[in-house]
């Protein structure tokens, strides 16, 4: 049985706006390749070193052709397929090759797995990893803190400070850019924080 929570749905800063919800299933762990294999060798001749060794030169295989700008379909799952993205400079007008880059890989699943995940219970999970919810005031505090001993302080160190999770610390992170209190230096995905009024 598949386990799920709940959300706060983030809202944009009105006043007028309700809280909204949304549900999310909770991952009990990650299946390695070996655990894979090891399923799979249950219903059929073939070993688990055998099957492991073909799930690795499935991902290198996939990898290649993905790479290759190939649409790769597997019976009983779905498509899969490279998506991009592109960064064009404003002083440009005309999209060239060096500003297009590998952005994800997108995944489509097949109607028969659908069907087959549609009957699927779900039960509340009793785990709580939701991220914190201090108040910006509350926030302020630890900031100052953070800051009496470093000059400087990165994202996953901001999440580790306030217990929020990615999304809710980028976020965050961003609001007490714009307001201010934080400022905010480095390379765009890797940046770090420094506090505005020292």
């Amino acid at each position: 049985m598949a386990k799920y929570d709940i959300y706060e749905s983030p809202q944009p800063p009105d006043k007028g706006a309700k809280n909204k919800h949304h549900v999310r299933l909770v991952p009990i762990g990650n299946v390695s390749t070996r655990k894979l294999a090891e399923r799979i060798q249950r219903s059929c001749s073939l070993t688990v070193a055998d099957v492991e060794g073909v799930l690795i030169a499935l991902s290198r295989e996939m990898t290649a052709l993905l790479a290759d700008g190939e649409r790769i379909h597997i019976d009983g799952l779905g498509y899969f397929q490279m998506t991009l993205s592109c960064d064009i400079p404003e002083e440009e007008k005309k999209i060239r090759s060096e500003y297009v880059h590998f952005k994800s890989v997108s995944f489509r699943p097949e109607s028969s797995l659908k069907k087959a995940l549609s009957s699927t219970l779900f039960t509340r999970t009793q785990r709580k990893k939701h991220s914190g919810t201090f108040s910006l005031e509350d926030i302020r505090e630890k900031l100052i803190a953070h800051f009496e001993k470093k000059d400087y302080m990165t994202r996953a160190e901001f999440e580790r400070l306030s217990g929020f999770r990615h999304t809710t610390a980028y976020r965050r992170l961003k609001k007490l850019v714009e307001e201010g209190i934080l400022i905010k230096r480095g390379p765009l995905h890797f940046p770090i924080y420094e506090l505005a009024n020292k």
